[in-house]
């Protein structure tokens, strides 16, 4: 009989430039990895056995302290698969007790940078890429992302924080936006769904999926217009949903009073409008085997599933290591519209 490879998932864990791994192998009850494509700042969340109250005492780590993680197998036939989680900093402690657990909860958006900070700053005769520059310069971040060249005339940051402005920005051009330790992540959304299929995940192969398909909120087309107090301008900008006719979906149209500068601002607009409204009409959940590849923003093939099968992207995944349970990925994906 063949031997079998046993999988011996683990986890690094370093705390302030300290690699902790070995103090905290008897204590580890679980490390999660939550990884957002978007929107939310990819936390990390540590939960500690405490019974002897070493982390509650002389090891309580600091606010603030930066936490780098990784989370793979150590043995098996995955041997050597790792995931880098990234670098984060504490931002939470929390103690349960009888029996004792303590938990360290962390942010990939940093606590040390002033994204939170109310800012009034107008921005003029610029692109979105030099906004997003300033924005990253002014919070000692690198800017990473090939952002197209759209020009702004006057954009006014009104006492407004850095992240939600720039996400704001964002989601009105069709970038997804984000924070990742020491960097401001701005990507094209759909020049990311464009990428080919990381993997192929087959039902044949034991994989097991949820699936919804909808058709409520999926509009046919989205309209921008837009009169210009000053110059008495109007300008217009209007998109079609290009699976209207292979696919049902509600009647409805999505019409935006939007500021735009120019003509080719508002179709930016609409097409963002468009592709957000409509990009969630079918999506996908699944548990499995934990698996390092699996993060925000990588596209995969599902195949098996019928009508449901496509590529799909994945917009959140959870890495999951804990004691007697081994490593778990958890996905939540959309199909990539044609």
């Amino acid at each position: 009989m063949a031997n079998v490879e046993v999988l011996e998932p683990a986890v690094v864990l370093v705390v302030a430039g300290r690699n902790v791994t070995e103090y905290v192998q008897d204590h580890l009850l679980s490390l999660t990895y939550t990884d957002y494509l978007e929107g939310e700042s990819d936390t990390l969340e540590v939960k500690l056995e405490d019974v002897d109250r070493k982390w509650q005492g002389p090891w309580y780590p600091e606010h603030g302290d930066a936490l780098v993680a990784s989370i793979g197998y150590a043995k098996g036939y995955k041997r050597g698969q790792w995931l880098p989680c990234g670098d984060f900093q504490i931002d939470e402690t929390e103690l349960d007790t009888d029996p004792d657990v303590f938990s360290i909860k962390a942010l990939a958006a940093g606590t040390e940078h002033k994204l939170r900070t109310a800012s009034a700053v107008a921005y003029d005769e610029t692109t979105l890429a030099d906004v997003a520059g300033q924005v990253a310069k002014r919070n000692g971040l690198e800017l990473e992302g090939d952002i197209g060249e759209v020009q702004l005339i006057r954009v006014t940051q009104a006492q407004e924080r850095d992240l939600p402005f720039l996400r704001r920005l964002a989601d009105e051009y069709g970038y997804a936006f984000t924070v990742r330790g020491k960097k401001l992540c701005m990507y094209k959304r759909s020049e990311l769904k464009a990428q080919g299929a990381v993997r192929t995940l087959r039902r044949s192969e034991g994989y097991r999926f949820t699936f919804r398909d909808k058709i409520t909120h999926v509009v046919e087309s989205a309209a921008v217009t837009y009169h210009d107090p000053v110059t008495k301008e109007t300008y217009t900008g209007e998109a079609q949903d290009s699976e209207s006719k292979i696919r049902r979906h509600s009647r409805d149209a999505r019409k935006i009073n939007i500021r735009a500068e120019n003509p080719a601002q508002a179709q930016l607009k609409a097409d963002a409008a468009l592709e957000r409204a409509n990009e969630d009409q079918t999506s996908a959940t699944s548990t499995m085997m934990g698996e390092v590849d699996l993060v925000a923003g990588v596209n995969i093939e599902l195949e098996g599933w019928g009508a449901f099968d496509g590529k799909y992207q994945i917009k959140q995944s959870t890495h999951t290591y804990g004691r007697g349970q081994g490593y778990t990925t958890r996905i939540e994906c959309r199909r990539v519209r044609k």
